[in-house]
């Protein structure tokens, strides 16, 4: 599994990465402790919510950004766009507005 984004938790000693599935790490473990998948090929960047610490966001290579909430087993909710996503940044006011970085053409 190649790992194409990293997130680390702003108060916990955990961090997420992505690539072919979203994973939660611990620093002290060797193996994932949560492993998120929703059936894209690949996650290209994954970030924390800086408000609401439980939420993660991942970029996807179907175009989707899919939306994970750490203390349950599956994604939230999954939203498709008509350009891929790059890279996504949270808004560190409001809990529920994030910036996306997509294609351009």
């Amino acid at each position: 599994n190649v790992i194409t984004g990293i997130a680390h938790h702003r108060e916990k000693p955990i961090f997420a990465t992505c690539g072919e599935t979203c994973q939660l790490w611990e620093e002290t473990r060797n193996e994932p402790i949560k492993t998120f998948k929703w059936g894209v090929d690949s996650l290209h960047d994954v970030k924390y919510n800086l408000v609401q610490a439980n939420l993660l966001a991942a970029c996807a290579s179907d175009r989707s950004i899919i939306l994970y909430d750490t203390r349950d087993t599956g994604p939230l909710r999954r939203v498709v766009l008509k350009l891929r996503t790059n890279k996504l940044s949270w808004n560190p006011m409001e809990a529920f507005t994030f910036t996306c970085a997509n294609e351009d053409y």
